[in-house]
């Protein structure tokens, strides 16, 4: 487990800020994508010899999302992501964008979100998010983040 430790160490700190490109209207939090982490992240992984590996798997009926981080020696590393039971294909694919996300910032370590100070846990009146193609999420995302917190 040392050289796989000691590689992303190194990584660690060639990685570029993590641009939080997407706003949260609800909470009016800005957030990186899932695409703003891995163009954050990559280089300095590839560089050296770390991967990333993502799969869904269904064990007892639960489906999950297994992260796994393997290093060129063939040491690795891996947690999973519990997913929510839904018969609705856009809530699922959502739900695996979210949970990709969060896999992969903690395997690495890194933040994608706005600290808040703990205030997206406070109750709150519930009011949909609204997509305008300004980087807002819409409300079936919306839907879906807040099911996975609460699995969480």
């Amino acid at each position: 487990m040392n050289e796989l430790i000691s590689a992303l160490i190194k990584a660690r700190s060639e990685f570029a800020p993590i641009r939080k490109d997407k706003t949260n209207s609800y909470l009016q939090t800005k957030y990186a994508t899932l695409d703003a982490v891995l163009e954050a992240v990559e280089p300095a992984l590839r560089k050296h010899g770390l991967t990333i590996v993502q799969t869904i798997e269904v064990n007892n009926g639960q489906t999950s999302l297994k992260t796994a981080l393997y290093h060129e020696s063939g040491q690795s590393i891996s947690g999973n992501y519990p997913l929510p039971q839904t018969d609705e294909p856009q809530k699922l694919g959502i739900a695996i964008t979210y949970g990709r996300r969060y896999s992969l910032c903690g395997i690495l370590s890194v933040t994608a979100d706005d600290d808040d100070d703990g205030n997206a846990a406070m109750p709150r009146e519930t009011k949909p998010a609204v997509s305008n193609g300004r980087g807002t999420i819409t409300k079936a995302e919306w839907e879906a983040r807040k099911y996975a917190a609460a699995q969480a």
